[in-house]
């Protein structure tokens, strides 16, 4: 990747989010100020909240297909682009992983990109080498984004409400064991949408170096769910508490050489404030 720095071909985007309240009583996103504290060279910020975000009641939804192809367009990302995502560290409950960069792996594929990739390790890993830094902040020229939406990608609660008993689909909660048990405090209902399996993103990540799992150890945890099993077209859909951690465990399938999956958007912050919409406490039988 070092040797890569300068190529004009490359698109690398900083997606650091810094999620916090602010004195409006809603959240804000402190990530573009550390990203101009200090970013790989040549980088340019992709703010996830306010750019590349429907607003709603619920933190992060997909954007219409038009206000996503003029913020990608404004990072220079393009026909013929190669895309690398990178962040400066993932949310409270996946601290490891670049979840951040994921879920912008993840939109950007869902748009019909597939030019893109995540920085194996993030800024992390790329500070720990040594390698080159930069303050500031940095603008690439604008591009026309080609967006060719991709539907089987996403999901909403419809589709998940009707993958429940469905053997066609395969529903995995992206979330710790507790919080998938319902076993711990949570701002809304606990516990798992019925027959979802579990797979907790953190266990996919290396803790030390925020490095991906070597892939034959993300296909047996992949296998144990059964999200290796695309028989007949089975779909997948990765869902965790709100859409964005269950975008690295569509991410470590895609790199373990699986099947497309889908991100339930919403997540448990849309699903679990819905009191028609039913959860499941303790393991699945």
């Amino acid at each position: 990747m070092h040797v890569r720095l300068g190529n004009p071909d490359l698109v690398l985007v900083d997606a650091t989010s810094h999620i916090s309240p602010n004195d409006q009583g809603t959240y804000g996103n402190r990530g573009r100020a550390v990203y101009t504290a200090g970013h790989i060279p040549g980088a340019v910020y992709a703010d996830l909240l306010d750019d590349l975000n429907d607003p709603s009641p619920y933190m992060f939804m997909l954007p219409s297909a038009e206000k996503f192809a003029a913020a990608a367009g404004r990072l220079g990302i393009g026909p013929s682009r190669q895309v690398v995502i990178y962040d400066q560290g993932g949310t409270a409950e996946t601290p490891e992983a670049s979840v951040w960069a994921a879920r912008l792996w993840w939109q950007l594929r869902y748009e019909g990109y597939d030019e893109v990739a995540v920085l194996a390790g993030g800024y992390r890993n790329w500070v720990a080498r040594g390698l080159p830094v930069r303050a500031g902040s940095e603008q690439n020229a604008s591009r026309t984004f080609p967006s060719a939406r991709r539907p089987r990608l996403a999901a909403d609660r419809h589709e998940v409400l009707a993958a429940i008993g469905d053997p066609a689909t395969l529903l995995v909660d992206s979330r710790s064991e507790a919080a998938y048990r319902g076993s711990i405090d949570r701002p809304y209902r606990a516990g798992h949408v019925p027959g979802a399996r579990n797979l907790d993103a953190r266990t996919l990540v290396d803790a030390h170096s925020g490095e991906p799992l070597p892939t034959a150890r993300i296909q047996t945890a992949m296998r144990k769910v059964g999200a290796l099993d695309d028989s007949a077209g089975r779909r997948t859909i990765f869902y965790c508490g709100g859409g964005v951690s269950a975008t690295w465990n569509a991410l470590s399938l895609a790199a373990a050489g699986g099947p497309d999956a889908a991100v339930y958007d919403g997540s448990m912050l849309e699903w679990a404030t819905q009191p028609a919409l039913p959860l499941t406490l303790g393991p699945e039988a």
